[in-house]
């Protein structure tokens, strides 16, 4: 299950799915294994811009991106994974980037006609990052979803509908 969290002048609310802000639709970028106690890190956004779909990552207060990882398929068939475990090889994920320095935010911006895919679409999204904190502390964070796997390696996917 996704969860949204909104945060107004001391008041916070949490929702069940992604959240849609500014015609953008986030999920929340998370450490450890993908349950609702999991330590969010950033988060991930989704934009439809014209003839491009923007991925924007974004650390939270007090984390940087050292690197981001990004693919965006048709179907769970377009991922590359290894073992019977069908765990997701970032390391062949076609966008890719190391960031020295460290950001606060890194953006892809993908081509529609790349994907093959038009409005009304799914697509199926894996985003990992890794960060680290000014205390030294490093983490890797996944785009909150659903798991590869039940239990074992956190790494999860969500589905995204191409709009207009």
């Amino acid at each position: 299950m996704q969860y949204a969290v909104l945060a107004i002048s001391g008041f916070l609310a949490v929702f069940a799915g992604p959240a849609v802000l500014n015609d953008e639709t986030c999920v929340e970028l998370v450490a450890g294994q993908p349950d609702p106690s999991a330590m969010i890190v950033g988060e991930v956004c989704l934009e439809v811009q014209g003839d491009d779909l923007r991925i924007t990552f974004r650390a939270a207060d007090g984390w940087r991106l050292a690197e981001t990882q990004l693919i965006v398929a048709s179907s769970l068939g377009g991922i590359p994974r290894a073992g019977e475990a069908g765990i997701p090889i970032v390391g062949r994920f076609p966008h890719r980037t190391a960031h020295a320095p460290m950001v606060s935010e890194f953006a892809y911006v993908i081509p529609l006609a790349d994907l093959g895919v038009s409005p009304g679409d799914k697509v199926v999204v894996v985003a990992h990052a890794g960060l680290a904190n000014s205390a030294g502390i490093e983490e890797g964070g996944w785009g909150r979803g659903e798991r590869f796997t039940p239990r074992g390696n956190p790494a999860t996917y969500f589905r995204y509908s191409i709009t207009d």
